[in-house]
């Protein structure tokens, strides 16, 4: 066993630095990372089978809503459309008639239902003969950017054969995940700074919120939206989101005045009473 060791009141006592800390103001900031994503991403789909006649589009087109991306070949459909008017007339011409013999007395209300009939359903046949020229024509649904085609002209295509994917870039979404002891700090509205991987930096504000954390991370899908123009800024490129909480007041300290207790606590080293730390 040592015996206690003997402190000397002559020795002079080890000089130290000492900085005065005061309250100051401090934006607390939650800053995550997430990824860019289109706003809207569509494969535009043939309505009807067919060959292609023409392909208008090209990768990276930007196109407008409305705009024609490829046209099929007609092959008979202008006939087809042609008969049903045909029939369609010829069956107003027997509604006509059996109209007048009903009122005459030399026909029943009977006949006069089915010439009723059959002119609906020769209506409902110029109907599909008119929307199947319609759809010979693919069209934008919205304005965008084509990514890419999936087609060549003369290719056949059945009903739900993909044509191209269309991209809506304006606004550009950012998403992340937020920490279940933040989501309650974040409102939608609230403008963040985001700075992407690739360089561009730019405002966006938060659209939408989770209301279902992420699985087993407890973490909750956050979605901040940005306009796009100009910058034409592409889907899946890594961004660091700083989202303002709010101002606090904080006691600024340096690293070097930081001391770590028998317990593994964390405190500050302090100046007390007659200059003892």
């Amino acid at each position: 066993t040592k015996p206690p060791a003997v402190l000397d009141p002559d020795v002079e006592r080890a000089r130290v630095a000492i900085i005065p800390v005061v309250k100051r103001s401090f934006e607390n900031k939650l800053r995550f990372t997430g990824e860019t994503r289109v706003d809207r991403k569509l494969d535009i789909q043939s309505e009807i089978p067919g060959r292609i006649d023409t392909l208008f589009v090209s990768r990276g087109q930007t196109v407008a809503q409305g705009e024609i991306i490829a046209r099929l070949v007609a092959d008979d459909r202008p006939a087809a459309l042609a008969e049903a008017k045909a029939s369609l007339a010829q069956a107003e011409v027997d509604l006509e008639a059996k109209s007048n013999l009903a009122k005459r007395g030399f026909g029943s209300q009977i006949d006069v239902r089915v010439a009723e009939a059959n002119v609906e359903r020769a209506k409902a046949s110029v109907l599909r003969a008119e929307l199947a020229i319609e759809n010979l024509d693919i069209t934008a649904p919205f304005e965008g950017t084509i990514e890419d085609t999936y087609i060549e002209p003369g290719a056949y295509v059945s009903p739900g054969s993909r044509i191209a994917q269309l991209l809506d870039k304006d606004p550009i979404l950012v998403e992340g995940l937020a920490g279940e002891r933040q989501i309650g700090d974040i409102k939608v509205g609230q403008v963040a700074a985001v700075e992407l991987a690739s360089g561009e930096a730019f405002d966006a504000s938060v659209s939408y919120i989770a209301a279902i954390a992420e699985g087993d991370t407890r973490t909750f899908k956050i979605e901040l939206e940005a306009r796009n123009t100009g910058q034409n800024i592409p889907e899946g490129v890594s961004a660091n989101i700083s989202l303002p909480l709010g101002t606090v007041e904080a006691h600024f300290v340096p690293a070097s005045v930081l001391a770590l207790g028998n317990q593994d606590q964390i405190g500050i080293k302090t100046l007390v009473e007659q200059g003892q730390l």
